[in-house]
């Protein structure tokens, strides 16, 4: 089902019009534009009924912060875009700031149809909110109207019972002028009797909400008029009339527009950034694996590339948690070893703690593995270790990182937090035990509920993510504490046994195998294509390089009967890689297409489901890896 979509262009380029229009029908708009190129026609065009403007930053005599100021001169209300080849921060603020909905660069054109939607809804909640207010404020002058002219006393008072407002009846009925009851209470203006008692009965009625009855009151003049009275409370919080507009949903609404609009911006500025961070780490792996493939083995540098291959696997962990941040990715689980992951992550424990504080390592002399996502694992040692040393302050103190393996029994299980489901056997732990100032028992039922802290300021979430990750794990935790005497954290996760001989056997297999043949790589990263054409030469194969989706279907086209295989890249400007693949396939039904992408497996190769796509391989990826896919692709 297409949507209609009245669109006035200001474009100069028509192949960018173009672009534009296959996005937006893409997006399922039925789009009916009005193109201008010129200043008079743009402000002739400007007229009610349109759904949206998109405007080019810079032409030659006219500008989009023209553009937007026209747009606002003209008194229309109408979301304009600034779609724009380049565009400094300076410019994109300046944008924002003349009235601009959105803008977006031309190379990243896949973000204007839900750029357009988003823009559309935006207008039609302003719209939306704007006649809500409008009804609130007339609601609000008529009940004012009512306050003021009903024949009826009316009272407003808060929680104490002090009065906050007063109609003219409420003056007659009690003789007080409205400024002489804004300085009394309930209790000043109601008689006690011995069916009465002001203070009790107001009591009951904050608590309960409502209440009506007969009261004697005290007017000014000492009289005591009868009065029967009906009382709200809490209308609004702490206030106790009054007739109100519940506008609980609007606020709700938009603040979680507002909230869903900051989260989708951070998102897509995670991934972008976690999609060029990728492709630097393609780089460095394959360099570094390149480096210890040629240099001997008693190198003297053998040991320092290493490393760098460690610190680029971090960096890959950090960028897959800018994925998942993006939406874009999710938490892999694998094989890890418990004390290698410890071990790595000694330096950056060391620096995470107090200056008074010692770690001390006891981990299990065997290799302790576990199945589970890395950085959640890392995550896990990282909270227990800071709250550890946040337990010990400023004072001297140590903490013991010990691991190992038990047995669980029911008994045992039964002591931890996550156990009911979980199966007796063979259990990995990680234990943090501190120094510190302990817990009582009180503090340590509330240690994993969201945001408690025992901080003068919290930090949230610590422990309770702690509680989340190992609950996806099917893992548990268990803590011991007294007050002064410090406290011990065990994590528990499932032990698993690895066929180490089976995997060492396919690692020889696969650094022996070499391949034949051309292979196309195409990637708009100049370092990407550079190693893989290294690595490829590496394997035996002949290469040929595209930076772009329409380049790479011209090579193929030129050299369909030499290629064996094409390596694609998924996110590139022009021509996507899903879009790519499918020129490749419209030339060759059988061409064989392994896709390269920051994005997870999960993610990427649902959407080639029954297309017939050769492999997949995650970016940042150690040649390993690529030449396993590679040989997996052409074997198949």
């Amino acid at each position: 089902m297409t949507v209609p979509l009245r669109a006035l262009i200001l474009e100069d380029n028509d192949a960018d019009v173009e672009l534009m229009l296959r996005e937006l029908r893409r997006e399922g708009f039925d789009i009916a534009p009005r193109v201008v190129q010129e200043r008079p026609h743009f402000v002739a065009a400007l007229e009610p009924g349109l759904d949206i403007i998109l405007v080019d930053f810079n032409l030659p005599q006219y500008d989009a912060i023209e553009a937007l100021r026209d747009l606002a001169a003209a008194d229309i209300v109408v979301p304009a875009i600034v779609v724009t080849g380049s565009l400094s921060d300076e410019a994109a603020v300046r944008c924002m700031q003349e009235g601009a909905a959105d803008y977006l660069m031309k190379d990243r054109l896949a973000r204007l149809g839900p750029a357009v939607t988003r823009a559309i809804r935006e207008r039609d909640l302003r719209a939306e909110n704007r006649r809500a207010e409008l009804a609130e404020r007339q609601t609000r002058q008529r009940l004012q109207a009512i306050f003021s002219s009903s024949r009826e006393a009316i009272f407003v008072a808060d929680s104490s019972g002090r009065y906050l407002d007063v109609n003219p009846a409420a003056e007659k009925l009690t003789g007080y002028a409205r400024d002489e009851l804004l300085t009394l209470s309930v209790h000043d203006v109601t008689a006690k009797t011995a069916s009465f008692d002001p203070a009790e009965r107001w009591a009951t009625f904050v608590n309960d909400g409502s209440q009506s009855g007969e009261c004697l009151l005290l007017a000014r003049d000492g009289t005591l008029p009868l009065a029967e009275y009906q009382a709200v409370a809490n209308i609004v919080e702490g206030v106790h009339l009054s007739v109100m507009r519940d506008i609980t949903q609007r606020k709700n609404t938009e603040e979680a527009l507002l909230s869903a609009q900051k989260l989708e911006s951070l998102g897509v500025l995670a991934g972008g950034v976690a999609h060029d961070f990728n492709n630097l780490l393609v780089a460095i792996l394959g360099n570094a694996d390149m480096a210890l493939a040629e240099l001997p083995a008693e190198a003297p540098a053998i040991d320092a590339i290493r490393q760098i291959k460690v610190a680029a696997r971090r960096a890959a962990d950090l960028a897959r948690q800018m994925l998942a941040l993006s939406g874009r990715g999710r938490f892999v689980t694998e094989r890890i070893d418990l004390n290698g992951l410890v071990q790595e992550m000694t330096h950056l424990l060391a620096a995470s703690i107090g200056r008074g504080v010692t770690i001390r390592y006891q981990l299990a002399p065997s290799v302790l593995t576990v199945e589970a996502d890395a950085t959640q694992l890392r995550q896990i040692v990282m909270n227990l270790v800071v709250n550890a040393s946040d337990a010990i302050g400023t004072a001297t103190g140590a903490i013991n990182v010990i691991t190992g393996v038990m047995h669980l029994d029911r008994r045992y299980l039964t002591e931890t937090f996550l156990a009911p489901d979980l199966p007796e056997g063979d259990y990995v732990f990680l234990e943090v035990a501190d120094t510190g100032s302990g817990m009582d028992a009180e503090t340590q039922k509330k240690i994993f509920d969201p945001f408690f802290t025992t901080k003068f300021t919290g930090r949230g979430l610590g422990l309770s993510a702690v509680l989340g990750i190992l609950r996806s794990h099917r893992g548990t935790i268990k803590v011991y504490s007294e007050p002064s005497r410090g406290t011990t954290f065990k994590v528990l996760l499932p032990a698993i046994e690895v066929d180490t001989v089976a995997a060492e056997e396919d690692t020889s297999a696969n650094r022996d195998w070499f391949g034949r043949g051309t292979v196309l790589v195409v990637d708009d990263d100049r370092s990407v294509r550079h190693v893989a054409a290294r690595a490829l030469d590496r394997f035996g194969f002949d290469v040929l390089l595209a930076n772009d989706g329409h380049e790479a279907v011209a090579i193929y086209e030129e050299h369909l009967d030499a290629i064996c295989l094409v390596l694609l890249d998924m996110t590139m400007p022009y021509l996507t890689g899903e879009e790519t693949f499918r020129e490749l396939r419209r030339i060759n039904p059988d061409a064989r297409v392994v896709i390269m992408t920051g994005y997870t497996e999960q993610d990427t190769v649902g959407r080639f489901a029954g297309k017939g796509l050769a492999g997949f391989v995650q970016k940042p990826f150690e040649l390993t890896t690529l030449r396993a896919t590679l040989r997996e692709a052409l074997e198949s």
